[in-house]
């Protein structure tokens, strides 16, 4: 079950390494219970995180998705404006009475109202969603880091903290 906590299979192997370098030295009653107790808690801790950043991430996927209806609607809107304008000219070019002219700038006038609530109505609810993006994207860094984070502290050993033997071999690799 621990290699579902991870994307990929890093976690898991770097837990199983850390594990059996503790393990390893004819550790006793004492140490081995520390090391359960270790891995519960960050098996425990990460596993909360990565339900906490999927629910953002799934929520971000929806404000997407929410901003992307919203801009097609607006198309609709506009796109409808835009033909009836082109039928608006030629009913203009057309007319011969300041009565026939009346009725299309009236018709003209309440196009116009709609289009403008249904863009300012948008504009509104996008910005809402941009809000709730943004706040969205940054709970999840948040996240990420704290699973850094915790991924960082089964690097280190817990009474001493220095870098245990995986995080001797991470160092090691960074510095090569």
């Amino acid at each position: 079950g621990m290699a579902d906590l991870a994307e990929d299979g890093s976690w898991a192997q770097g837990q199983s390494q850390a594990m059996a370098a503790r393990l390893e030295d004819g550790a006793g009653a004492r140490a081995v219970h520390a090391a359960r107790e270790l891995l519960e808690n960050t098996r425990q801790q990460q596993r909360q995180l990565r339900t906490e950043r999927d629910h953002a991430r799934d929520a971000l996927k929806a404000v997407i998705h929410t901003m992307l209806s919203e801009l097609g609607e607006l198309g609709q809107a506009t796109g409808r404006f835009n033909d009836n304008v082109s039928r608006y000219v030629d009913v203009i070019e057309q007319a011969d009475t300041l009565e026939s002219l009346a009725e299309v700038v009236r018709e003209m006038a309440g196009e116009s109202r709609a289009v403008h609530q249904v863009v300012a109505g948008a504009r509104d609810r996008m910005a809402q969603e941009h809000a709730n993006a943004e706040s969205l994207a940054v709970r999840v860094r948040e996240l990420e880091g704290e699973l850094r984070r915790l991924s960082d502290e089964v690097s280190t050993d817990a009474l001493t903290q220095v870098a245990n033997r995986r995080g001797m071999a991470a160092a090691f690799d960074a510095e090569c």
